[in-house]
């Protein structure tokens, strides 16, 4: 009986190893499928000149911003106070080094929006940009050569809308492509 009860012991503990051992080869091979997945070039979060990409935008937006301007673009939850202080970290430059014709930011919430929280980025950028917050123009969905899920984008454009930078508003190669395409003489 000892013997027997001795003999269920061993072979519990074995089989709860053998099912940790499992577990954690499994869980070893999906997070290095997972990681080799997501190496994900830089290069590939950002669109230039040379890759002959350009803006499409809707009627309403041709008609508030066609041309050569910088773009800055928001796809992410409507939290105006949020995303004031990253943004503006970014406008202020901008405004003090570049003349820009247009400096738009474009605001699409992923989410439905009331009428005061879309007052409420108009409020806080409006002074310093050319606002426009709508549910229907998305300017990701209409362009599909921009870099996916980066939330905040700096887009600069020329005259015929041709793209000179598409990629992350926090990147320094977007306040760089500003300073160069539109440096203060």
């Amino acid at each position: 009986m000892v013997f027997k009860k001795t003999l269920s012991t061993i072979i519990w503990t074995l089989l709860l190893i053998l099912f940790g051992i499992i577990v954690f080869v499994i869980t070893s091979f999906l997070l290095d499928e997972k990681s080799s997945g997501s190496n994900v070039n830089a290069e590939s979060l950002m669109i230039q000149e040379k890759d002959s990409c350009y803006m499409v935008l809707s009627k309403e937006m041709k008609k508030r911003f066609d041309g050569k301007g910088v773009f800055l673009y928001a796809e992410t939850e409507p939290c105006a106070a949020c995303s004031e202080r990253a943004i503006m970290n970014v406008v202020y430059p901008i405004l003090d080094s570049c003349s820009v014709e247009h400096l738009v930011m474009v605001y699409h919430p992923i989410e439905e929006i009331s009428i005061k929280e879309m007052n409420e980025y108009h409020l806080r950028f409006e002074k310093y940009l050319d606002v426009l917050v709508s549910r229907e123009d998305s300017i990701m969905t209409m362009n599909p050569w921009m870099p996916k899920y980066l939330g905040f984008y700096g887009i600069i454009t020329d005259s015929v809308n041709r793209v000179l930078y598409a990629g992350s508003l926090f990147d320094k190669r977007f306040l760089e492509s500003c300073y160069r395409e539109f440096k203060k003489i």
